[in-house]
């Protein structure tokens, strides 16, 4: 059966920023060490050591997980739910609201069980016992 309802974007949920916290401390020493390290009369070749080392460190540990967590996101509509995941949206997954079965939730994950196929966990959204809440209630009606 088609629907020709118009479908409409209630929510777009990112996971928390909290896992933001470790990589943005680490910034905040590399940056801190570069600081102090700036007027010191040391050799050329340990000024290039030091930058480019905290460069390579910068940009593994603050701005890959900064990307990741930009690249992560949920979205909710009457229609349907799309979770996308991984950089340039490499694990997509989309699931029409008539497929779900129930959707349950126990220290902070949610599960949407789906006929015939493997449940989505989401994991560190944020009130997922009120999101679960209101996804119960698009699946019944």
């Amino acid at each position: 059966m088609v629907s020709f309802q118009a479908e409409h974007k209630l929510a777009r949920l990112r996971p928390r920023a909290a896992r933001l916290i470790l990589p943005t401390l680490i910034l905040g020493l590399t940056v801190g060490a570069l600081a102090f390290f700036e007027n010191r009369k040391i050799d050329s070749w340990l000024t290039l050591t030091l930058n480019v080392t905290a460069a390579v460190l910068v940009f593994f540990a603050w701005m890959l997980p900064l990307a990741r967590h930009l690249s992560r996101w949920l979205e909710v509509s009457t229609n349907r739910l799309v979770w996308r995941d991984g950089f340039f949206g490499q694990k997509r997954r989309e699931v029409s609201w008539h497929e779900v079965s129930s959707v349950e939730v126990s220290r902070g994950r949610v599960t949407v069980f789906i006929h015939g196929q493997e449940p989505l966990v989401l994991v560190g959204l944020p009130k997922a016992k009120q999101l679960a809440r209101e996804m119960q209630n698009l699946v019944r009606g």
